[in-house]
């Protein structure tokens, strides 16, 4: 709380006077000269403070700034005074008489008052200045803890996704009767269902920003977080990564509880995060600290089913605000909006009661989008009845839905007269199988390209509906710029072409992360129904393109002893990281042991190198690239893939099927990690001993429990693996299961 009395807008008055005194001053003579540059710093570190937000988070330094400010503009007040006093002394005197009165108040004029002055605005500065840099180390801790909190930001590119939103369309959502009954019903839930296409995401994108606008002055009481589960990156929606983004936007406009610093403390040295339980019990604390808290999520279809109907638990327990034992307590008010394909299960695990309102594109919304787009393409040709016409056609064929409206106007773009415009329209796809259809176009308009930009459009596309992540610009160039049998990566074979434009729509740049996403989940599911329409075998090119950039020479020194030696090896070889993350994943879907895939395994500097970065620790400012293991074999890495043929062939070799790397940990336990059911039989078949510890006393049955991996359990268990052995830390598998939300086991 503020100190009564006392508001953020004092700063503001306290600028304001400061800035008129310096005009004042402008012209002083020397008798104020040092006041002047007392008033100068003065203004300057309240203009900082006001712009700081870390001071409105910080109660304890509000209490302390609520007197400083207050002083701040009795000192001005003051010296303004003074200046009215000693008024003629800043004026340059014209006439015998003028400068007799002026000579007159320079005898009068007293410098022990002006002196208190200058020694009241000095103490002031100073207090001033240790509040800002006080604030100014809070702000850097608080983000360091932030980005510890949510490893991965589902708020996504929301900034990109609200501006996507044509103006004046979606003005209808604010005035219904279910949205305004979400509004003013305590703890309401809202459903807001969906077709693929409908415009969902650009709808929550603008509810969001309506929320932020209306408590935009009350954000300290106030909880607004939200997340965007994207299809891009599925990878990401974990039940940790979901909570922990919402839990960490709660936190952004309030003091971190010292439970938060404390855990952080404590976690952050050994490289660990907030289990599940424990981001539960610091989001109750938070909406608790609240009269009010909005949770919105879009796109909740796109989470796996087991995550989706966990975190839609847990939602429901903030809202009823039930602790651990089912017990409902504290008064603020939680609303939660959820969008997605029409899913029946969703709503029915929302609970009783809850409202519902379909998504769909409305007839003026589509009306607003097609003008402006007209605008953009210079179609004047199309007069107002013709252009009408038009529109009331693509609305039909629309159908409700955003996406297909865009792709049936961007289908007319190229046309430059009326009759050529209707007769297209009449042939535009429509209904079931509209989107493919519409996909068949575009992809036809690729295909029919010069044979290079063809070539380098279907290259493009395939990775980056294949990637098991998003791409970043750079990433993509790399991987495209990858040549068969090479020894490194060739610059001049990297292309500038924009890809974005070179895929005709089909892809989309998120501004915030730098990545290329395909346009829409309808998108990505015409390449999974027609994989021919690109490259073949794109999972084989894919694994062995990341195969090849993993042997690479530069990577022939192996483990990067030191951070700064790491840090340079990723900003040469952006493409590393995501070729030792996922090159595995490729290789089990193309089905291909290849010759190029044992020989990297076999190098044991490359293997090293690569699984340092397939295993390293990252926060928000640096990597921890040396406590990552060392001596690790290719062996390591199959069995952490799950690659049964490559374990099998290195076996043949006459490889100890228990090597161990510098944590002492087995293949087995490698595969414990990943959760590799037949890679673990086969080591079990070999003879490895089920309840082999590493350096720190975990067991594979102990590790498979803690990432919960409960099939691999269920194998260890069967081979009579002890459940019940405790490691350096005290814990058990059972502990650091029920620690990490892994309920079923």
């Amino acid at each position: 709380m503020l100190p009564p009395g006392y508001g953020f807008g004092d700063i503001a008055k306290a600028i304001e006077l400061a800035h008129a005194l310096q005009e004042r001053f402008r012209d002083a003579p020397k008798e104020f000269q040092v006041m002047r540059h007392h008033i100068e710093n003065l203004r300057n570190v309240l203009q900082e403070l006001d712009g700081t937000g870390a001071i409105r988070q910080q109660d304890f330094q509000q209490h302390q700034l609520g007197p400083i400010v207050h002083e701040c503009e009795t000192l001005l007040e003051e010296t303004q005074a003074t200046l009215y006093e000693y008024d003629c002394l800043l004026i340059k005197a014209n006439g015998f008489r003028s400068k007799c009165a002026q000579l007159w108040k320079r005898l009068r004029f007293e410098p022990k008052k002006v002196t208190r002055l200058e020694s009241r605005a000095s103490a002031n500065f100073g207090a001033l200045n240790a509040l800002l840099g006080l604030s100014s180390r809070e702000t850097t801790l608080k983000d360091t803890i932030l980005a510890w909190i949510a490893e991965v930001d589902l708020a996504g590119d929301h900034d990109g996704k609200l501006r996507r939103k044509t103006p004046g369309t979606l003005e209808w959502v604010a005035e219904t009767a279910e949205f305004k009954k979400w509004i003013s019903e305590k703890n309401q839930t809202i459903y807001c269902p969906g077709d693929a296409g409908a415009g969902k995401t650009t709808f929550t994108a603008k509810v969001v920003y309506d929320l932020f606008t209306v408590h935009r002055d009350e954000l300290g009481n106030v909880g607004i977080c939200f997340l965007y589960c994207s299809f891009n990156d599925k990878s990401h929606h974990t039940l940790e990564s979901l909570l922990a983004t919402l839990l960490k936007q709660l936190l952004l406009h309030r003091p971190l509880p010292e439970s938060i610093k404390s855990r952080y403390h404590t976690y952050h040295q050994r490289h660990q995060r907030l289990s599940v339980d424990e981001i539960m019990k610091e989001l109750r604390v938070a909406i608790k600290a609240r009269s009010k808290a909005y949770v919105v999520v879009d796109g909740l279809d796109e989470c796996d089913e087991g995550c989706r109907y966990k975190f839609l638990k847990m939602l429901k327990s903030l809202r009823d605000q039930r602790d651990d034992n089912g017990t409902s307590s504290g008064q603020t008010d939680v609303k939660i909006l959820v969008t997605s394909r029409p899913f029946p299960k969703i709503a029915a695990s929302l609970g009783e009661g809850i409202l519902t309102m379909p998504i769909c594109a409305r007839r003026n919304d589509i009306f607003k989008y097609l003008d402006l787009a007209r605008e953009e393409f210079d179609q004047h040709y199309l007069l107002d009845d013709s252009w009408t016409s038009v529109k009331d056609e693509i609305v039909r064929i629309a159908d409700g839905k955003f996406l297909m409206a865009t792709l049936s106007f961007n289908c007319l773009g190229s046309k430059t007269s009326v009759k050529a415009t209707k007769e297209a329209l009449k042939i535009l796809p429509r209904g079931a199988g509209a989107y493919d259809a519409m996909y068949d176009e575009i992809m036809t308009r690729i295909t029919d390209r010069e044979s290079h930009r063809r070539e380098l459009a279907l290259q493009a596309l395939s990775w980056i509906v294949y990637a098991k992540r998003s791409l970043t610009t750079t990433e993509l160039q790399h991987a495209l710029a990858i040549e068969r049998n090479s020894s490194a990566l060739d610059p001049e074979n990297i292309s500038r072409e924009d890809i974005v434009s070179l895929c005709a729509g089909l892809v989309t740049l998120d501004e915030k992360s730098s990545t290329v996403k395909i346009m829409h989940k309808t998108a990505k599911e015409y390449f999974e129904r027609n994989p021919n329409r690109l490259s073949p075998n794109v999972e084989s090119t894919i694994a062995q393109s990341c195969i090849t950039y993993l042997s690479y020479e530069a990577f022939k020194t192996g483990f990067c002893p030191t951070e700064e030696e790491f840090a340079i090896r990723l900003l040469a070889n952006p493409f590393y990281t995501y070729a030792a993350s996922f090159w595995g994943q490729h290789a089990i879907l193309a089905s291909l042991a290849s010759k190029d895939t044992l020989e990297f395994l076999k190098d044991a500097k490359k293997v090293e190198a690569s699984a340092q970065a397939l295993h390293v620790y990252k926060d928000s400012l640096k990597y921890y690239s040396q406590e990552t293991p060392k001596d690790t074999h290719g062996l390591h890495l199959a069995a952490f893939f799950g690659l049964e043929e490559e374990v099998d062939m290195l076996l043949c070799t006459n490889i100890a099927s228990e090597l161990r790397d510098s944590y002492s940990r087995t293949p087995l336990s490698w595969a414990a990690v990943s959760g590799n059911c037949k890679i673990i039989e086969m080591f079990l078949k070999e003879g490895c001993h089920v309840d082999t510890k590493d350096k720190f006393d975990q067991t594979p049955i102990l590790l498979a429990a803690q990432k919960g991996n409960l099939e691999a359990v269920v194998v260890f268990l069967g081979h009579g693996a002890d459940p019940d052995v405790h490691d350096v830390y005290g814990r058990s598998s059972l502990s650091w299961a029920a620690e990490r939300g892994h309920n079923l086991i």
